[in-house]
């Protein structure tokens, strides 16, 4: 007999329904009541839960059995397709990280396969856009260690060369160099002109050089040439062909502009600082003696 507060009760109301209870024995229970109006009964069916549900869940586990290997399928087809999709993206949020983080170098785009077309739009948006910025970067580095009215080296890129020649022990030769009576030719021809003049010595300058060989303007009409691993007998001859140049050359004055030229060789015992003071002191050497000539720096031992 099922504990009759609920059940038993909506008979007594003349109900019917569906229900679970618990028996006087503590056991869950599926019960159904209907009422018989004429017969003035309650009828009363009761089955005990575990039991009725049984082949219910068995039903459920014998259907988790079919499907789960389809499910498991297509969990990983998912899996895979969604990391093919995601995969273009990673690669171009780090190609972004990269390029934040990159300073003034910024690599170049690399190849990325995509193979829907929202990845590939971005793709190429992104690759136009690390184009444009490989240019700017490259633009402002170049005009950073360029020269404007010469188009040779700046001090900074003289200085940053020899630091990095110093610090590997790279054997070397320095040519300093320096337009006789410039003054003069900003008094007589106008600033114009001597703009020019140095633009002038700064091609000729290129044309002595070799491959390799770094041409610089260290400032006003003071100029360098650096050499490396150049003794300093063939700086001395490099120097003389371009001193004997401008100076059977017509410039843009209208005639010949003379240079005096300082040579100096890097050595065990010295420094670079001491090696360009050396230098521009064989230069001044020059100037003083009637210019339009080449000294060597003097040796120290």
């Amino acid at each position: 007999m099922v504990d009759g507060n609920s059940v038993v009760q909506k008979l007594m109301d003349q109900k019917s329904g569906a229900e679970r209870v618990v028996n006087t024995q503590g056991v869950p229970m599926l019960t159904g009541y209907a009422y018989v109006p004429s017969a003035n009964w309650g009828i009363v069916s009761q089955t005990p839960e575990e039991e009725a549900l049984a082949p219910t869940l068995k039903v459920v586990l014998d259907m988790f059995g079919y499907i789960s290997p389809f499910f498991i399928l297509l969990l990983l087809i998912s899996f895979s397709l969604t990391q093919k999709m995601v995969n273009p993206l990673r690669q171009l949020a780090n190609y972004a990280k990269s390029v934040r983080t990159a300073g003034t170098e910024v690599q170049p785009f690399p190849t990325i396969p995509t193979w829907y077309y929202e990845a590939e739009q971005i793709n190429h948006a992104f690759q136009q856009y690390a184009e444009t910025l490989r240019h700017k970067m490259n633009v402002i580095k170049r005009e950073s260690l360029t020269d404007p009215l010469t188009g040779l080296a700046n001090r900074r890129y003289i200085e940053n060369t020899l630091r990095q020649w110093t610090e590997t022990k790279k054997q070397f030769s320095v040519l300093l160099l320096d337009v006789d009576g410039f003054k003069k030719v900003n008094d007589e021809f106008g600033h114009q002109t001597g703009d020019e003049v140095l633009r002038f010595l700064s091609q000729a300058m290129k044309q002595h050089v070799r491959k390799g060989d770094i041409c610089g303007r260290y400032g006003g009409e003071e100029f360098i040439v650096l050499l490396p691993e150049t003794s300093a007998e063939t700086a001395y001859l490099m120097a003389e062909s371009l001193r004997m140049f401008m100076s059977d050359t017509v410039s843009p004055t209208g005639e010949p502009v003379t240079i005096s030229l300082g040579v100096g060789t890097i050595a065990p015992q010295i420094d670079t600082k001491t090696l360009l003071a050396l230098t521009d002191e064989a230069m001044y050497k020059a100037k003083q003696e009637g210019r339009n000539q080449t000294k060597l720096m003097r040796t120290i031992v």
